[in-house]
């Protein structure tokens, strides 16, 4: 991710975001690793599809 963006995986997982979404099937994998794009417009999606906040300050700094 870009520096001016922050993420906290604490953050969705708690809100019971699974890690599969970004991540894939994990349990298939030998070592994790981010099979989604995490561009701008996935995470802007994701958000408005889960209700999710979407102001600017909730992810860039």
């Amino acid at each position: 991710m870009p520096d001016h963006v922050q993420f906290n995986h604490s953050r969705h997982i708690s809100r019971g975001v699974d890690c599969s979404a970004c991540h894939g099937n994990v349990a298939e994998m030998v070592k994790v690793k981010q099979v989604a794009s995490l561009n701008m417009g996935y995470c802007v999606d994701c958000h408005r599809e889960n209700n999710a906040p979407t102001d600017c300050s909730t992810c860039h700094r």
